[in-house]
């Protein structure tokens, strides 16, 4: 078994390193790797390291050079990431409006302007088209590009109820191993898991000289878990739906100034309600390219 082992496995890959990559993550590399047949314990012979990296190339579209190298059981795979340029698009296309709004302000670099400060626009109109016509009556399309600042309402509505449930860990934990290798998975366990759990994961492998055993110790950990509630009075539920509306605030509002806010306040028989009025400023012109032979 000695003998044929060192006869055979020098024919094999056991190793995959991947350099070069600073975006593009290692996981997504050697995925696409495997679904073009390079894997741990992949027979060299069948490895083309011409058209391999090109292949790669197109699978995966940041990647502006590639090359794969084998180096005894080790595959190589150098890769340079493609620099994306910051060019500004020359598409034709029209500027229209994401919601209803008063015009405050006009920033409008490009594109025939079809508003005027003071206007109040509706949600789907064209507030910079793209066609212009000039006196001669030639058209020309081009791009419309810039802000157009309007005071605006908006609603948002959070709900909090007095029953909170929640999930907790219990102190039962069991744990399950798995044995790894390229040809095969090796359970080390017999029982399954009979209860609701929140699974960890636990990888290791033997490393020697950079290099790695293709075999892996896979640990997984089985915490139990639990479903309970408890009931709050009205004030900790008014506090966590304040909370809970300054988040959405700023997720909704982060490219935008709040002008100002009004909040009305319902009980409900399960819960508490906040919903607010929300006069703001922001930009709300969306582009929107024009499809030649159509009408946007």
């Amino acid at each position: 078994m000695f003998i044929i082992a060192i006869s055979i496995l020098p024919n094999y890959i056991w190793n995959i390193n991947i350099s070069g990559n600073t975006s593009i993550e290692e996981d997504i590399i050697i995925n696409e790797l495997s679904k073009l047949g390079v894997c741990e314990g992949t027979v060299k012979s069948s490895i083309d390291t011409k058209t391999l990296p090109v292949k790669l190339k197109l699978q995966i579209k940041d990647i502006a050079w590639a090359a794969i190298n084998i180096e005894g059981a080790v595959a190589n795979v150098q890769l340079t990431e493609r620099v994306k340029a910051d060019i500004e698009s020359t598409e034709p296309s029209n500027l229209f409006a994401s919601q209803d709004g008063y015009i405050v302000a006009l920033r409008v670099l490009g594109g025939k302007l079809n508003v005027k400060l003071g206007d109040t626009v509706r949600k789907g109109d064209i507030l910079v088209s793209g066609e212009l016509e000039y006196k001669n009556g030639k058209n020309e399309l081009t791009r419309s590009y810039g802000e157009v600042i309007c005071r605006t309402k908006d609603y948002i509505s959070v709900d909090v109820d007095f029953e909170q449930k929640y999930i907790y860990k219990t102190e039962k934990v069991e744990s399950r191993k798995v044995l790894s290798t390229p040809f095969f998975n090796l359970p080390l366990f017999l029982l399954p898991i009979e209860y609701d759990y929140q699974k960890s994961v636990r990888c290791s492998r033997v490393e020697y000289n950079n290099n790695y055993l293709p075999i892996k110790f896979i640990t997984a950990n089985f915490h139990e878990i639990k479903e309970s509630s408890i009931t709050i009075d009205y004030e900790t539920a008014l506090s966590m739906a304040e909370n809970e509306l300054e988040n959405k605030e700023k997720d909704q509002f982060s490219n935008a100034k709040i002008i100002a806010k009004e909040v009305k306040t319902i009980k409900l028989n399960k819960g508490i309600r906040l919903k607010p009025s929300i006069f703001a400023k922001k930009n709300i012109a969306i582009e929107e390219k024009i499809i030649l032979g159509t009408t946007n």
